[in-house]
Parts: structure tokens; sequence; C-alpha cells
């Protein structure tokens, strides 16, 4: 349930409840929609990442999207500084503006009694969403969400971000692959991302849950029970998404903390199990020859 505060009075400082006998009292920020007005904007959520990952990832949108704005929801990293993925992103051509916003707080509890789904209650990066949505993101000309480990294509045709504003409903479907933890012979010299060019021959092992893309300008963003998360957004049609532009995307299992489960484990290539990524290797090239992969 979403419960909407209306008719407060301008000038209004903070906003007071109590949930379960508790009093909450919530200071009123400021919005920030004008400065990232018009820009095709790509964000996050990051906690200790390879810089090398990120970078890679950062280049990738510049180059096969026109990604010019990135807001990071550094969620508590160690291991570097918000000023240093600001800095790292920033030397990036074509990244004119990086926002780099310090989330330090619990993702959610971990819940051992759902089998599939343990990390279900994925509290923090429900509301880093609604925060972009609402504070940064509403004059955007697009935005696009993807993790670092997301990489979308563009299938030599138009960005994410142009299907989204040519699109009926303003929206983009990224339907995603997941990507072995194999690198062939082939891959030699690669590092991250583009080092990884297999799937699991078994079709159901191979998808995983879609991304999106949208453009914020189109009315429907305004309805406040409108919420984006992290596979689809929630208070519009679902036919919609069904409807929508498709674009591809690979959702890569080496590039990982192991944060939440033991994935970034390397196999041994084996013909019998794992497919060659054709689709992924065409678009490495088209990244490659447009962007210096160093």
């Amino acid at each position: 349930m979403v419960t909407i505060v209306s008719g407060a009075p301008a000038g209004t400082q903070s906003l007071e409840f109590t949930i379960a006998g508790q009093r909450h009292v919530l200071t009123v920020q400021p919005n920030h929609c004008d400065v990232f007005a018009g820009r095709r904007l790509l964000f996050t959520m990051n906690k200790d990442n390879d810089l090398g990952w990120i970078s890679t990832w950062a280049r990738w949108y510049a180059a096969m999207h026109g990604t010019n704005a990135i807001v990071i929801f550094d969620n508590g990293s160690t291991v570097y500084d918000t000023q240093a993925l600001e800095d790292l992103i920033s030397e990036i051509d074509g990244i004119d503006l990086v926002c780099v916003v310090s989330w330090p707080y619990r993702y959610g509890p971990h819940d051992p009694a759902v089998v599939f789904h343990r990390y279900w209650a994925n509290f923090l990066q429900v509301s880093s969403y609604t925060m972009l949505f609402r504070r940064l993101a509403r004059r955007a000309a697009a935005i696009v969400n993807c993790d670092i480990d997301e990489l979308i294509g563009n299938e030599g045709g138009a960005s994410a971000y142009d299907r989204a504003l040519s699109s009926p409903n303003g929206l983009v479907t990224c339907k995603g692959t997941w990507v072995e933890c194999v690198v062939g012979a082939t891959e030699d010299g690669d590092t991250g991302h583009l080092a990884y060019r297999y799937r699991d021959k078994n079709a159901l092992k191979a998808v995983c849950a879609s991304k999106w893309a949208l453009d914020p300008s189109r009315d429907w963003c305004a309805d406040m029970q409108v919420m984006p998360s992290v596979h689809r957004l929630y208070g519009i049609p679902k036919s919609w998404g069904r409807r929508a532009p498709k674009l591809p995307f690979w959702h890569f299992k080496a590039i990982n903390t192991n944060w939440k489960s033991s994935r970034r484990r390397t196999e041994l290539l084996d013909p019998t199990r794992h497919r060659r990524l054709v689709d992924l290797d065409a678009e490495i090239a088209r990244f490659c020859a447009g962007s210096n992969k160093g």
C-alpha cells in the first residue's frame, strides 16, 4: 500500500508520523530534477564493485547508448570513497554529469525461510528508485536502470533512450540472458565483462528477469501510485511492458563480489553445456570499434 501525503502548505520543513507507536520526523529535502533536466540518465546501486568493472560499465553505456549522466547510490563501500567513484566516471568521454549518493544503510534483512528469494526485503534499493524517480530524474530526457553487472545492447540501431522516447508508452523492456563464468581461449587478453561470452544451453537457466528504460516526461509518470522497481514499474498496466520495444541485455555472473550468493566461480568451457553468445560478440565488437577498451 502506498500512502500519499497531500495538502502540505508551502514552506513545510518536516513531516511527522507514527508507525507501531514509534514517532518519526522526516525533513523535507530539496528537489534536484532541474539538475538532470534533458539528460540521458543511467543509475544503479553499488558497494565495493571493482573500479575496472565500473569503468567498463560506464564506458559501455556512453558509447552504446549515449549516456551523459550517471547516478550511483553507494551502499557504504569500504575499498574506495565516493570521490574516487566520481573521479573515475568523470574521466569517461561523453559523461559530463556524475552524482554519487552516499547510501550507507542496511539493504534489507535476509529471510532464510524463503527458499527462492531470500533477499525479497530489498527496502533500501526500492527507496533509492523512488528517490531517483521523484527527486532527481523526472525532467531527464530518458532513464536507463542497469546494474554494474548488466550491459544492454543496441542491436546496431537506436539506443535504449531513443527507443523509450519514441515508444507508444515511453517504455523499453530489456530481456536478459545470464552470462556464465566461462572463459574461452579466444578471449585471452580481455578483462572484466568482455572476457565472458557463454550462456548455459538450458534456456531456463539462461534467462533472467527483465530491466527497463523509460521516458519520464509521460503524463502517467506524475501519478504518485507509479513506483519503479528492479525489474518492472508498478502502477501501470502490465500490457505496456509486453508491448514495449525490446532490447537484449546480458547479466554477467562473474561481475560480482559474491555478496548475495557464491556465483563468481570460473568454470571450464564445456561444449556440451555452454553455448557461445554470438549476439553478445557482435555487440562487443561494436563497442570496441567505438570505444577505447583499455
